[in-house]
């Protein structure tokens, strides 16, 4: 019995809930979409499906909690909604890889800024704070030495109470000397604005 198919069903079967409908509803079906034996469906099928859901469950509040940390102006910002959104973001897809936590958070920034909150004009002000954090996290990468950003308002400063008196456009900066090298950031003032 080859054990990486084994450890490809058994990552599936805790990621995706599609994957655990289906091998409980048509096992037969899995066994043949997933390439495994009948001894191995056999193994699948012993776990019990409660034992699944726990250990799926706790990969998806791990999950949950590192994009949070990483992006925690967002969270605060949001508030309740913030779980909300994570949730229907979750469902597009896992992240995988070296930097997962970190991609996912750009992942999920990005979904933010293109899907979850443009429709909204009055949360543009939430837009650009969720750009800015992806700034962030995009310049950590060791191997980015220039990141560039234009916002229309200073981004440190908390929600605009009166966003249309601010017409100033600022420019966020995030760089290294030399490849590899500590990270610095600044926020300038565009003279032209």
């Amino acid at each position: 019995m080859p054990l990486a198919e084994v450890q490809v069903a058994l990552a599936r079967l805790f990621t995706d809930a599609a994957a655990r409908d289906q091998l409980r509803k048509d096992p037969g079906a899995a066994a043949t979409a997933w390439n495994l034996s009948s001894e191995e469906l056999q193994l699948l099928e012993r776990i019990e499906p409660r034992q699944v859901e726990f250990f799926a469950r706790s990969l998806r509040v791990k999950r949950f909690n590192e994009v949070i940390r990483l992006l925690p102006r967002t969270h605060q910002a949001l508030g309740k909604e913030y779980a909300e959104l994570f949730h229907c973001f979750a469902l597009t897809g896992v992240p995988s890889g070296l930097h997962k936590h970190r991609q996912d958070a750009i992942d999920f920034a990005r979904y933010l800024e293109q899907v979850a909150l443009p429709a909204r004009t009055d949360r543009q002000w939430l837009v650009d704070l969720v750009r800015y954090e992806r700034g962030w996290l995009i310049a950590w990468s060791p191997d980015r030495q220039f990141v560039a950003m234009r916002f229309p308002r200073d981004i440190r400063q908390p929600q605009p109470t009166h966003p249309e008196s601010d017409t100033r456009s600022y420019l966020a900066v995030w760089y290294r000397l030399r490849p590899r090298g500590p990270l610095r950031h600044r926020l300038c003032r565009l003279p032209w604005s």
